[in-house]
């Protein structure tokens, strides 16, 4: 899926938040959904709990990855739909719409 590159010019993220970017982009699965254990991803790119979950909240605070629904126990995540979609091009607009909603109601509540 198309992934918008130029986002992530204007972006320090840092080698690690990087890292996991690139593994949690190869974990995505339909409608942008990512739904990962934290402890088994941090092993498999050989680093610690804390610096993963570092890494995840410096994603999310960038608004490259948006907290998606509870899944059982853990928790989920979501691909923010403006930087790539795996999915319909219907739902891929619906999202898009609700992103950017979220993002003016967010600024007027500021």
């Amino acid at each position: 899926f198309p992934v918008t590159i130029s986002k992530f010019s204007n972006s320090d993220l840092g080698d690690q938040a990087r890292r996991v970017l690139f593994m949690l982009l190869a974990k995505v699965e339909f409608e942008n959904f990512i739904v990962v254990s934290q402890t088994e991803t941090a092993n498999e790119l050989g680093m610690s709990q804390p610096n993963f979950t570092k890494a995840v909240s410096k994603l999310v605070e960038e608004g490259v990855i948006l907290r998606g629904p509870k899944v059982g126990r853990m928790g989920s995540l979501k691909l923010n739909p403006e930087y790539g979609w795996k999915g319909t091009a219907k739902n891929h607009i619906i999202a898009l719409d609700e992103v950017r909603k979220a993002r003016r109601t967010q600024a007027e509540t500021v």
